[in-house]
């Protein structure tokens, strides 16, 4: 028996996603479980497991050099953010300084953003296993929603969007 691979992708098919610029996600919790958080009058109060995503998320720029982190949101039971991939010479230039003798002398590997999402859920559902002392945990849902920013409009549209999302919570299509 074959198997077909499922592909249920919303990506652009011909889109190269290590390409620099920014890029909007929305990552999803298992069946969309409230256990990130909680937000009282618009203020965000993370969980233990919230906290363990968040030293995760803010970790991945340790792990792939041309990424830097813009806004995000850690609701109860999805994250917003925006991903910037940066130029590889200013990314290099950040890391080495100006002393270019340290530098690298094979390229390094460009990743996209669903390699760093796919870690970014594997490394922080292994954190929630290990605080919650459990062998297995659904903790996120498969796939994540991507937006390509196009411009400075949308990106400042997309920046108070995920500002205000607490604020909205009450109304928002992941509430309840």
């Amino acid at each position: 028996m074959t198997y077909k691979r499922r592909n249920n992708s919303m990506r652009l098919p011909d889109y190269d996603y290590s390409q620099s610029g920014g890029y909007y996600v929305t990552i999803c919790t298992h069946q969309k479980a409230q256990f990130l958080s909680h937000i009282v009058d618009g203020a965000i109060k993370l969980s233990d497991v919230g906290q363990v995503v968040l030293n995760i998320w803010l970790g991945l720029p340790n792990h792939y050099y041309h990424l830097q982190l813009g806004d995000f949101v850690i609701m109860p039971n999805h994250i917003h953010a925006i991903l910037i991939l940066i130029d590889d010479e200013i990314a290099l230039a950040d890391t080495v300084g100006a002393d270019l003798s340290s530098a690298p002398t094979k390229p390094l590997k460009r990743h996209n953003i669903s390699e760093m999402i796919r870690a970014f859920k594997s490394y922080s559902t292994l954190g929630a296993k290990e605080l919650l002392e459990v062998d297995t945990i659904k903790l996120w849902q498969r796939g994540f929603y991507d937006h390509i920013i196009r411009n400075e409009d949308d990106h400042l549209r997309i920046r108070q969007y995920i500002h205000d999302n607490p604020l909205k919570w009450e109304s928002d299509d992941y509430y309840g």
